[in-house]
């Protein structure tokens, strides 16, 4: 049996899925401490030759530092989406 362990990201690339396709067992490591300005909330993306970051927002608990990444909230205040689908588009 092959199994891959990875923790979730912010609109993942290709290789991430296909690392899915070919295992058995696939886990998403979620039950550890939300890094911010990682992988987890933001990503790269080319626009116009350009490399720019795109971030999902996530809302601030009394002990952000020790928020997991399975309780993190992603903010609901749709501000943040506007702006990424003016970047994307």
């Amino acid at each position: 049996m092959i199994c891959a362990i990875m923790q979730p990201t912010f609109l993942p690339w290709i290789g991430y899925f296909d690392m899915i396709d070919q295992v058995d067992k696939f886990i998403f490591l979620d039950h550890v401490q939300l890094q911010k300005q990682s992988w987890q909330t933001r990503n790269r993306i080319k626009i116009n030759d350009k490399e720019s970051f795109i971030n999902v927002q996530i809302t601030k608990t009394a002990s952000h530092k020790e928020t997991l990444i399975c309780n993190t909230v992603i903010d609901a205040s749709g501000l943040w989406r506007k702006k990424l689908l003016k970047t994307i588009f």
